[in-house]
């Protein structure tokens, strides 16, 4: 799974708001490989190879990368490219260290 995160985790934040069809295709590509990886038949349930493997599903990928990034432009670590696009978190928000609430985050 190794070979398979990376590409997964590049860019998500951008390519997971494409269109349903196209996540709902990718999600099916991944749940094909965690069954690959592990021999696991087809028509399977793969929470549990998830779990086994330790890794997210795609829509938890996500909100992990999105927290990442919150957290990036909370400490100032981005660059200062940013803080022209992105308007500032409310202190209650950037106090919370935001998981749920990323919707105060607003991208034009």
């Amino acid at each position: 799974m190794t070979l398979i995160q990376p590409y997964i985790d590049y860019d998500i934040l951008v390519w997971e708001k494409a269109s349903s069809s196209i996540c709902h295709k990718l999600c099916l590509y991944i749940k094909r490989a965690i069954q690959s990886i592990n021999n696991d038949g087809y028509n399977n349930h793969t929470n549990r190879l998830f779990k086994i493997c330790a890794i997210f599903e795609l829509s938890d990928m996500y909100q992990y990368q999105l927290c990442l990034f919150v957290d990036d432009f909370i400490s100032k670590k981005l660059p200062h490219s940013f803080d022209d696009v992105l308007f500032h978190l409310d202190s209650d928000v950037q106090n919370n260290c935001v998981t749920k609430q990323s919707s105060h985050m607003n991208v034009p």
